[in-house]
């Protein structure tokens, strides 16, 4: 099926219509009409399932509406086809096929995609917002790994996915650069604001309880959540949070964001008093633009802002903003974060000693230059408790404990002070790169009980086939049943604990308990204690 344009059309349908009996990719499917207060829209049913998908939720950021806040819709009238994704932010995606939408990109692209197992309850179910990854820069909403149909099937919850601005389009902060622009900042974090106001007012007509609102992400999704909570606009818009490896705590200054604004403008040969230029490029000029500033600042190219107004205060440096107040938190990482971002000549040619090795983590933390982290310092002390079996475990370990897990526990932290907070760790091994490892975003599939996606997510070996037999007893289905009842109890109460899991005690600081996700599922006290006070101890 073609993606949805999203053109308004009078289709003959009203909101009181029958269900429709139509055929798609060759089996029984049924058509539902929802009336919105927005507007009618028509979707799928399957089975118990009914999806709508690229709702939009705000106007075109195109044209004379690029780099300005979004603007909300009106209502419209006739029925909105909502049977097929909508388009993406443009976006320059080197990744893997999972991680890539390669459906149609415009800016036109406020739209939304609900899945909801009834649109008429007898109590109103409780909603999950995935915000995707991809740092700031790419992805989408409308993946198949992020389909939302088994998570909301298997566990009565509404799961709601955003497609929203980024990159340039998104987070270049032309804020500075002149008067007309002074509402653009943080235009990607406005985006999902604006969306979730429309979950707000629209969602009960889907089942939806609007007063019951987890926003949950991985990555780049984790730290635009984390980025919401110190977002006064969005204050009262949720009342949960799941970050799953995305406890990205800093925003850039000010005169950071403007240096990278300034360097973009003299690469697209804009002038300041001219600034209503950049509205008048093509896409792919701005791509251009996009690629040549990431080749500069790495993934801190394009990133949130402290700009005084949308983003007030600097998030999570010193403490728990104070507008997620007592918002309960689910917080993780997985073991062998950095695998997915290292180069893969570094497992063809691992170091084989300290030379070697001092060189291959300053080479896999370039890209991370914007989290200001100082690994080199820490090599000799982890040389003297560290377990790892190799000098590339050795890198892996500390390449994921500084940039990954470090800010987890400074976030878990943070926030157990005025709320509770409950803290993961996800162990599940994947046949990758010569080996195994439980990479960045390896419980994606598991959350969303997609376990058996065809693209190849993390090398390009990596298959249904590869997977089954690296797990010949099926144990991985087992364990995503478990996690999907976790996070939808977390979502419906702030309480993850279920009956097939080990008692999950709140994370505290003096004690840090911390759920272990894997084959035989567990709760550790202070996993990694020596590795945590040391990093601690090197940044305080």
């Amino acid at each position: 099926m073609t993606r949805n344009s999203n053109n308004l059309a009078q289709t003959g349908l009203t909101a009181n219509d029958q269900v429709i009996e139509a055929v798609e990719s060759g089996r029984m499917v049924s058509t539902e009409v929802i009336d919105l207060p927005v507007g009618s829209v028509t979707g799928l049913r399957h089975g118990r399932v009914c999806e709508f998908k690229a709702i939009p939720y705000g106007h075109t950021t195109a044209g004379m509406s690029r780099f300005m806040p979004p603007v909300g819709l009106k209502r419209w009238n006739g029925v909105l086809e909502c049977r097929t994704y909508g388009p993406a932010c443009p976006q320059n995606n080197p990744d893997l096929d999972a991680w890539r939408d390669n459906g149609e990109a415009s800016e036109n692209c406020l739209v939304l995609n609900i899945w909801t197992p009834d649109l008429k309850p007898k109590q109103m179910i409780p909603v999950m917002v995935w915000l995707h990854g991809g740092a700031y820069s790419t992805g989408s909403g409308g993946l198949d790994l992020y389909d939302g149909a088994s998570l909301a099937r298997e566990q009565e919850v509404v799961v709601v996915s955003i497609n929203h601005r980024l990159n340039i389009f998104g987070y270049l902060h032309l804020d500075g650069a002149h008067a007309d622009f002074e509402d653009s900042a943080n235009l990607g974090q406005q985006d999902i604001v604006l969306a979730l106001r429309w979950i707000k007012e629209n969602i009960a007509c889907l089942g939806g309880d609007n007063s019951n609102v987890t926003i949950f992400g991985e990555s780049g999704g984790g730290a635009k959540a984390s980025i919401l909570c110190a977002m006064p606009s969005a204050a009262g818009l949720f009342h949960k949070v799941i970050i799953q490896s995305g406890s990205f705590l800093n925003v850039l200054t000010e005169e950071q964001a403007q240096l990278r604004a300034e360097h973009v403008l003299e690469y697209l040969g804009v002038e300041t008093r001219n600034i209503r230029d950049i509205q008048k490029l093509s896409v792919e000029r701005l791509l251009a633009a996009e690629r040549n500033l990431t080749e500069r600042f790495g993934l801190g190219a394009f990133w949130p802002v402290c700009d005084g107004v949308v983003i007030p205060e600097g998030a999570w440096e010193r403490s728990a903003p104070h507008f997620v107040g007592d918002v309960p938190m689910l917080i993780g990482t997985t073991l062998d974060e950095s695998a997915y971002f290292t180069p893969q000549s570094v497992f063809g040619t691992p170091p084989t000693d300290l030379t070697s090795l001092r060189k291959a983590l300053l080479r896999c933390c370039e890209p991370f230059e914007v989290l200001g982290a100082d690994i080199l310092g820490l090599v000799d002390e982890y040389l003297a408790i560290s377990e790892a079996g190799s000098y590339l475990d050795l890198l892996l370990e500390i390449t994921s404990d500084v940039l990954f897990w470090r800010t987890a526990l400074i976030q878990a932290e943070a926030q157990s002070e005025q709320a509770p907070v409950y803290m993961y760790r996800f162990d599940w091994k994947y046949p990758c790169f010569g080996g195994a490892y439980a990479l960045h975003g390896a419980e994606i599939p598991f959350v969303f009980g997609n376990l058996d996606y065809e693209l190849p997510a993390w090398d390009l070996h990596d298959s249904p086939a590869g997977r089954s037999a690296a797990d010949p007893d099926n144990i991985r289905y087992e364990l995503s049943r478990s996690m999907q009842h976790a996070w939808a109890n977390f979502a419906r109460t702030g309480q993850p604990s279920t009956p097939t899991l080990p008692n999950w005690p709140a994370f505290t600081p003096s004690r840090r308990a911390t759920m272990i996700f894997d084959r035989t599922c567990c709760v550790c006290v202070d996993p990694g204690k020596q590795r945590r006070e040391l990093l601690f101890r090197s940044t305080n």
